[in-house]
């Protein structure tokens, strides 16, 4: 099984019981600081085989503790170190992530650009393409520099190139 498979299932089982519990919120934020963390010290370290069944439950432990020992997000990174799987906890949260928009109606928009957006342009251009998806969109924005102007906006698989510099490649 692929680890997008298996950090997708994870994430799915998160949700539900978060959702359960009425702490998604909640769930999303804590786990946003460990994914960050792991991306951080690199997730090479914690492959599945690297690290011995007592230092994986150890590091849960100490992670827990910092969480709230009985807290639903303390529990599953016990899971996710019993399974060998803390590898996982980035792509865990990013499908957490995208499982709570879907639910909540809502859609990521990787939105480049050549320097950053005043707030009035930003959201003008989410009010463009949440009604050209239909969808709330939650914009993330990424600033290249590379663009002379202009910009690209990825949502849903599709991307829309209004930047100069393809307009002169084409």
């Amino acid at each position: 099984m692929s680890t997008t498979a298996i950090a997708r299932r994870y994430a799915k089982a998160l949700y539900e019981l978060a959702a359960e519990d009425g702490v998604v919120d909640a769930i999303a934020d804590n786990l946003a600081t460990l994914a960050q963390a792991v991306r951080e010290t690199g997730t090479e370290a914690l492959q599945p085989g690297s690290l011995g069944a007592e230092v994986r439950v150890g590091l849960a432990e100490k992670i827990g503790s910092a969480l709230g020992a009985d807290s639903l997000l303390a529990r599953f990174v016990r899971v996710l170190a019993q399974n060998d799987r803390l590898a996982e906890l980035p792509a865990v949260y990013d499908w957490f992530v995208r499982i709570r928009d879907l639910a909540a109606g809502r859609v990521r928009a990787f939105v480049t650009v050549p320097a950053a957006l005043s707030a009035a342009d930003l959201e003008r251009l989410t009010a463009v393409f949440s009604s050209l998806v239909g969808k709330r969109i939650v914009p993330e924005l990424v600033i290249d520099d590379s663009l002379i102007a202009g910009v690209v906006v990825e949502v849903e698989g599709r991307v829309f190139d209004g930047s100069v510099r393809s307009s002169l490649q084409r």
